[in-house]
C-alpha cells in the first residue's frame, strides 16, 4: 500500500486543524508560520521549511510549526527529519494525535512496523473518532501479518467513514492475507461501487482472482487498472506472471518491459524478463537482462541460476559451471544447482564430477533421484 496516500489524507486534516494555538504566538512566529502554511498549500516544501524554521526561531515551543515542518520533510521523503520534528511537536503537546499518526507513517515508511503501530495506537487513544488512525494501524497490522487485528481496525475505520474506498481495499488485503479471497473480492467490489475508477481496487481484486486461479477475471481486472493509467509496476509484473503460466512469453516480455520503465532498479523484473527471453530463444537479450539482475542483486542465488541456464543452452559450459558454483556458494543446499551443474559437466565429458553433483542433488531433493 502506498504510504503517500495516507499522507495525503493526513495533509487535508492538518490544514484544517491549524490555528488553535497559533493565534497565541508572537507576531514574528505567527507571520512566518502562516507563510509556511501558504507554501504547504502550494506543495512548495522547499520554501515552507525555511518559513517554519523562522517561526521556530521566534518561538522554539511552537508545536504546530514542528508538526508542519515534519509534514514538509515527510512530503520530501526525509522520514528521519520528519520523525525528529513530530517528536518535538509531541514533546510540546503530548495530546497531539495527528503528530503521533504522522510519526507512525514515517516509522512505517522506514519499515519499523512495531514503532508505527505504537504511534497509531497512541493516536487512536487521543482521537478514537478518526478513521485515518484506525486505518493506518490496520495497514501496519497487515504488514506485520497480524491479519485478524488488521480486519478489526479496518472494520472500525469503515464504521466511522463507510464512503472511503481505501478502507475497503485495505480490509480486502487483510482478508486475502487470511486466504479469504471471496471476502476480499467483496470488499474490492464495494470499493469500486464507491469509486468506479479506483486503480488499486482493480489491481488487488485481480490479485485475489489470481490466487483463486480465476485467470480470465484476473486478466480483466489488470487490464482495467492499466486502462485507467496505473503507474504501479506490480500490475504489469503480476499480469506478466499469468502470461508466463500460459506460455505467452512475448506478452510477458512486453509487460516486464513496461514494469522496468516504471521501476528500473528492481532486479526481479530483469530476472523474469531474462527467463522469458530464454524461452523465446533470444539468448543475447536474456543474458543482458540476467547480467543486470546480478548487478542489482549480487547476493541472490537465483540470478546466477538463471544466467547459468542461459549459458548452458548456449553450450557455454564453463561459464554455466561457474555460475552454478556461485549459486552453491550463496545457497549450499540448492539441489537444482547441483543437478544442472551435473548435467553440464556430463555434457562436457567430466563424468566423475557430474556423477558427484547428481548424487548430491538426489540427496538434497528426492525429485532428482534416478
Amino acid at each position: 500500500m502506498n504510504c503517500r496516500r495516507w499522507l495525503r489524507l493526513a495533509v487535508l486534516a492538518a490544514v484544517l486543524l491549524l490555528g488553535s494555538s497559533a493565534a497565541a504566538q508572537n507576531p514574528v512566529a505567527l507571520k512566518a508560520f502562516n507563510q509556511g502554511i501558504e507554501f504547504m498549500k502550494k506543495q512548495d516544501y522547499d520554501k515552507a521549511i525555511p518559513a517554519f524554521d523562522a517561526a521556530l526561531k521566534a518561538n522554539p515551543m511552537f508545536h504546530e510549526a514542528y508538526y508542519n515542518r515534519g509534514l514538509a520533510w515527510q512530503s520530501k521523503g526525509d522520514e528521519d527529519k520528519a520523525i525528529a520534528d513530530y517528536t518535538q511537536a509531541i514533546k510540546f503537546n503530548p495530546l497531539y494525535g495527528l503528530a503521533h499518526n504522522n510519526r507512525g507513517m514515517a516509522w512505517h515508511a522506514k519499515r519499523d512496523y512495531a514503532k508505527a503501530a505504537a504511534d497509531f495506537t497512541e493516536a487512536i487513544k487521543l482521537d478514537a473518532k478518526s478513521p485515518i488512525h484506525w486505518h493506518n494501524r490496520g495497514m501496519t497490522y497487515n504488514d506485520l501479518k497480524e491479519f485478524k487485528k488488521a480486519i478489526a481496525d479496518h472494520d472500525k475505520a469503515i464504521a466511522l467513514n463507510p464512503k472511503e474506498p481505501l478502507f475497503r481495499i485495505s480490509r480486502g488485503i487483510a482478508q486475502s492475507g487470511l486466504e479469504e479471497h471471496d471476502k476480499a473480492i467483496a470488499d474490492y467490489d464495494q470499493a469500486l461501487k464507491l469509486d468506479p475508477k479506483n486503480v488499486m481496487a482493480y489491481h488487488h481484486r485481480a490479485e485475489a482472482h489470481q490466487a483463486k486461479k480465476e485467470t480470465a477475471e484476473a486478466l480483466d481486472d489488470y487490464e482495467a487498472a492499466i486502462k485507467l493509467g496505473t503507474k504501479d509496476p506490480n500490475t504489469y509484473y503480476k499480469r506478466a506472471l499469468i502470461y508466463v503460466q500460459v506460455g505467452a512469453y512475448e506478452r510477458a516480455i512486453a509487460d516486464y518491459s513496461k514494469a522496468i520503465e516504471l521501476a528500473p532498479s528492481h532486479a526481479i523484473l530483469y530476472f523474469n524478463r531474462g527467463n522469458s527471453y530464454r524461452h523465446t530463444k533470444e539468448f543475447d537479450k536474456a543474458l543482458t537482462d540476467l547480467n543486470k539482475a546480478v548487478e542489482l542483486q549480487p547476493d541472490d542465488h537465483l540470478n546466477y541460476q538463471g544466467r547459468a541456464n542461459v549459458y548452458a543452452e548456449r553450450k557455454e559450459f564453463d561459464k554455466a559451471i561457474a555460475d552454478y558454483s556461485q549459486v552453491l556458494k550463496l545457497k549450499p543446499d540448492f539441489a537444482a544447482a547441483y543437478y544442472n551443474r551435473g548435467l553440464v559437466r556430463r555434457m562436457k565429458g567430466d563424468k566423475e564430477q557430474a556423477e558427484a553433483d547428481l548424487k548430491e542433488a538426489a540427496k538434497l531433493d528426492i525429485r532428482y533421484a534416478r
